[in-house]
C-alpha cells in the first residue's frame, strides 16, 4: 500500500512541477500573470541596474484582495538562483478588486560580485492574508525569468572594488603630507 501512495505523490508532484514549468502559472482561479516567461538574450553586467517588462497581474477571483510580489524558486529548477535582495517591485504590495489588474515593474539589480553564469527563478504574486505576510497559497500566479550574469574580463581595474582605490589614494595622500 505505501509504494502506490508514494507513487501517487510522485505523480501529483510532478504534474505540479510541469504546471510551474509551462509558463503563466495560475496556481488556482484568483490570481493570473499576463507573461509566461521573461527570457533575457544578452548577458548582463555585475554592478548594473536593469529594466524588466512590467508584468500584469489579474484578480480572477470573485472577492477583494491584497497581493504581493516577490521571488521563488521553481522546484524544477537546475540553475541558481539569484538573491531575493537583486530584485525590487514597484509596487510590492497592492490592492485588487475582482476582475481588476495591476501593473508591476520589475528593477534587477545586479552586485558587483554578482557570480557568471545563468540564472532562474519565478517573479510570484501571492495573496497576502491576515496580516501574516504573503502565502504561496492556491491562488499564487507566477512568470519564470531566465537571465545571464556576464563574466569580468579578468582585468585588475574590473575585479578590484572601489573602495580599494580609494584607500590606496587615502594612503598616497598621508605618505606625500608626510614627505
Amino acid at each position: 500500500m505505501r509504494p502506490i501512495r508514494l507513487l501517487l505523490a510522485g505523480v501529483m508532484a510532478g504534474a505540479f512541477a510541469s504546471v510551474l514549468a509551462a509558463g503563466a502559472l495560475p496556481v488556482a482561479a484568483g490570481t493570473n500573470v499576463d507573461l509566461a516567461e521573461i527570457r533575457v538574450d544578452e548577458a548582463l553586467m555585475p554592478g548594473e541596474v536593469y529594466q524588466l517588462p512590467t508584468v500584469g497581474v489579474l484578480n480572477t477571483g470573485d472577492r477583494a484582495g491584497s497581493y504581493m510580489a516577490m521571488i521563488a524558486r521553481a522546484s524544477d529548477e537546475a540553475e541558481p538562483v539569484p538573491y531575493a535582495d537583486w530584485f525590487q517591485f514597484e509596487p510590492q504590495s497592492f490592492d485588487l478588486e475582482p476582475g481588476a489588474s495591476a501593473r508591476v515593474a520589475v528593477s534587477l539589480r545586479l552586485p558587483a560580485d554578482a557570480r557568471a553564469g545563468d540564472y532562474s527563478v519565478l517573479i510570484a504574486v501571492h495573496p497576502v492574508t491576515g496580516g501574516r505576510g504573503a502565502t504561496a497559497g492556491e491562488d499564487a500566479a507566477a512568470t519564470r525569468l531566465h537571465f545571464s550574469v556576464k563574466a569580468m574580463d579578468g582585468g585588475f581595474f574590473q575585479r578590484t572594488a572601489l573602495h580599494v582605490y580609494v584607500a590606496l589614494g587615502l594612503a598616497a595622500i598621508v605618505v606625500l603630507t608626510w614627505l
